[in-house]
């Protein structure tokens, strides 16, 4: 199957460009200019490339021309209003943008990267954006399959690397609050496995799934394994919440600053569900965060 996928030289698009090529699928990936150097080596010359950005209509109908589907990975943590970097532009106006050149080209079916934890009445713009994205889609007679993971973790993560990176700068395991905020990390290659078996399994047409790995674990709990599968043994400083947030509302602003309200809100809130259906549906053995940590840090 010819596939367009949007967001593929990230973190998960990199790893599900392998998955849709060891799964026999034809990937072909809109890809900035400037960001040619991240497609990965191993996978150059195996993938279609059409340089352009979602905000680019005549690249967006020249990718999707002659695909049986779309995936759409695109998303950011963190925005920057002075740098017109929003997420409303970036999770909401970019897939409506894919979605409207993909139904121009009368390709209708559409793989979706949402979030756990979307609504449209949430606190951050974070979690809106991405549900007016996933609605549109709806309203809009697509043949969707949309997937809201928890957090993902795996090689070239985000999640793991910011608190490998804090525990080796820190003389002390800074825990904001009491740290029992729920969590259940997910591993990309079973985000990917989803993504890629859904393309032909036409039972995940027109479906939700909530994809979380096979175990909970409090915030708390998450930064001790990683501390001891790097072999750091350290005190944990539990920072009250009514202290850390007026400081980090100050300083958000500036891009230095690793941290946000509404990161530190959708942290404290937790990231949970019920991965029954996408286990159903897709198979395989999900894989426990331990296990992975154990291969990245080698038990150090």
């Amino acid at each position: 199957m010819k596939v367009f996928v949007s967001g593929g030289t990230g973190f998960v698009g990199r790893h599900l460009v392998r998955r849709l090529l060891e799964d026999g699928h034809s990937p072909r990936l809109l890809v900035r200019k400037n960001s040619l150097h991240r497609i990965p080596p191993d996978v150059r010359d195996r993938v279609e490339v059409v340089e352009g950005d979602p905000y680019d209509l005549a690249a967006l109908l020249e990718g999707i021309s002659g695909c049986d589907a779309v995936i759409n990975l695109i998303g950011i943590i963190r925005d920057f209003p002075k740098k017109g970097i929003t997420f409303e532009r970036v999770h909401f106006e970019a897939t409506k943008n894919i979605a409207d050149a993909a139904r121009e080209k009368g390709v209708l079916r559409f793989l979706q990267m949402s979030a756990l934890g979307v609504d449209w009445d949430e606190l951050t713009e974070y979690f809106r954006s991405k549900w007016k994205a996933d609605q549109y889609l709806i309203d809009h007679d697509f043949v969707y399959t949309i997937f809201r993971p928890s957090v993902i973790f795996g090689e070239g993560d985000g999640f793991t690397t910011t608190i490998e990176k804090l525990i080796r700068q820190s003389p002390v395991l800074i825990i904001p609050g009491r740290g029992e905020y729920p969590l259940q990390p997910v591993s990309v290659r079973d985000v990917v496995r989803g993504f890629s078996r859904a393309l032909t399994l036409e039972a995940s047409q027109k479906r939700i799934y909530q994809v979380t790995g096979p175990e909970t674990y409090t915030y708390r709990e998450v930064v001790r394994m990683v501390a001891s599968a790097m072999g750091k043994r350290k005190l944990a400083l539990h920072l009250p919440l009514r202290l850390i947030i007026p400081f980090v509302i100050v300083l958000e602003r500036f891009p230095f600053f690793p941290l946000t309200y509404d990161q530190l809100y959708m942290l404290t809130k937790g990231s949970v569900g019920d991965n029954r259906a996408f286990r159903e549906d897709f198979g395989g053995d999900l894989e426990d965060f331990p296990s992975y940590l154990e291969k990245r840090f080698g038990g150090r």
